[in-house]
């Protein structure tokens, strides 16, 4: 065999050796199919969960064009346009918005978007390496499967996940991702009993940590900015009128000062609020003096007292859903933005940021387990570190400062994470509520009493 023909077949087999994959994915079964997938999904769970900067080389085409529109979205699109995205999107578009620099988001890749996506917690943030994909069913050049949590067929929460034969390779197709999306948050919209734009909104201000006003809502490359003029307001009603005292909280070794929660039901506002205090919303309304079951205001007509009604009325929530027995029409994002206008402050605009609901307990403050020190053996919490709270929300009301450490609630130590889910159930529902805790070391107590719950 002559030289020149050693090199020709060298080379065609070095081309079959190339090429064999692609024939063989031409011709590849279901049953191959579904082995392809299932370690496809495997190496899409991994990625996720360790923020590989790979993983969008693993998402069709249309998944990556998708996050191309939410990247143009979030530079453009202004409050009308945002309002006819589902609250899913629009959460998805306002917070790449404002997570990233725009000129930095200008300049991303579609599979840039989508790790800076998966890095935020924007996509697949509860996705663990444990989960495992079954069931899969495999039609033409789409397939898709059942996602198990922590590969557990008796936890199937995680739902459906979607596939897409591109070129002969199968790829990951988002659609199941941004369906589950939907879904947990309609799911939240329904615990908490909110309007889905003041969940939006509520959300929105959690994740970000700060005010947002209606110039937050048109895009930097928007053409249409969002008016920034202060809309007119209508007279408030008098103070007397719409005044109600939520709760009451003292310092059972008296060395802070005592608190209370006021609420203006026309506006369904609550504020947590010492004396001196002036009433958000009521001009030279002040905190005179809070007694051991009573406030007392005083007005530029004089002084009155505001009992706490511990079997009157429950804690309601949304006090504007109807007036004069008839629906309120859901607020727009924009109207919602100015309701907060002329008030400072986070949630300023959300209005039932004291409701004790559980889902928006779990969004008002992050609460961690301290665990024990591993030299110990222990299995027992050492209770509670509060990581963040919100500004007149409950864990506000009861007396909650970033950094404390909650050690028990009403006599009972915070020494497990059954007893977590106990004070939870407490600040649902209890009236009396009594916690200790540790501030900079050192050991304070507080007693809240509250109206009923809803």
């Amino acid at each position: 065999m002559s030289r020149q023909t050693g090199v020709l077949l060298a080379c065609l087999a070095v081309f079959a050796w190339i090429t064999h994959p692609l024939i063989a994915d031409s011709q590849m079964t279901d049953s191959d199919s579904r082995a392809a997938i299932s370690v496809l999904s495997a190496r899409w769970v991994h990625a996720v969960h360790r923020r590989d900067l790979a993983l969008g080389d693993l998402v069709s085409t249309e998944g990556r064009a998708h996050y191309e529109a939410l990247r143009d979205l979030a530079l453009t699109a202004d409050a009308r346009e945002l309002e006819s995205l589902h609250p899913a999107e629009q959460l998805q578009v306002l917070l790449l918005r404002h997570l990233a620099l725009p000129d930095r988001l200008q300049e991303m890749s579609a599979s840039e978007i989508l790790y800076f996506s998966v890095s935020q917690g924007l996509l697949g943030m509860d996705l663990r390496s444990s989960d495992v994909l079954r069931e899969i069913v495999v039609e033409g050049d789409r397939a898709h499967g059942r996602l198990d949590k922590f590969g557990s067929s008796a936890r199937p929460d995680r739902g459906q996940q979607t596939f897409v034969r591109e070129d002969g390779v199968w790829r990951v197709d988002l659609k199941g991702e941004h369906e589950r999306q939907q879904v947990d948050f309609e799911r939240f919209v329904e615990r908490a009993g909110l309007a889905t734009s003041e969940a939006s909104f509520f959300v929105l201000e959690m994740r970000l940590g700060r005010k947002i006003t209606s110039a937050d809502l048109a895009g930097p490359l928007s053409a249409a900015r969002s008016n920034r003029n202060r809309s007119s307001r209508p007279p408030s009603p008098k103070a007397r009128d719409v005044l109600r005292l939520v709760a009451i909280r003292r310092a059972l070794d008296a060395t802070d000062p005592r608190a209370v929660t006021i609420e203006d039901r026309a506006e369904s506002l609550r504020s947590v609020l010492l004396v001196g205090d002036a009433i958000p919303g009521h001009d030279r309304v002040l905190i005179e003096r809070i007694g051991r079951d009573s406030v007392t205001l005083s007005t530029p007509t004089g002084l009155f007292e505001l009992r706490l009604e511990e079997n009157g009325p429950r804690l309601g929530q949304r006090l504007r859903r109807s007036r004069n027995g008839n629906p309120v029409r859901e607020p727009t994002l924009v109207e919602i933005a100015k309701l907060g206008q002329d008030r400072a402050g986070l949630m300023a605009q959300w209005r039932n940021v004291g409701l004790r609901d559980r889902a928006l307990l779990l969004q008002q403050g992050t609460l961690t387990p301290i665990l024990p020190d591993v030299a110990t053996a222990s299995s027992r919490l050492l209770g509670l570190r509060v990581e963040n709270r919100v500004n007149s929300s409950f864990w506000h009301q009861i007396g909650l400062e970033p950094e404390d450490i909650v050690t028990t609630v009403n006599g009972e130590a915070l020494d497990s994470l059954d007893a977590w889910q106990r004070l939870l159930i407490v600040a649902e529902e209890a009236q009396s509520i009594t916690i200790a805790l540790l501030r900079g070391g050192r050991p304070i107590r507080y007693q809240t009493r509250t109206i009923p719950a809803r």
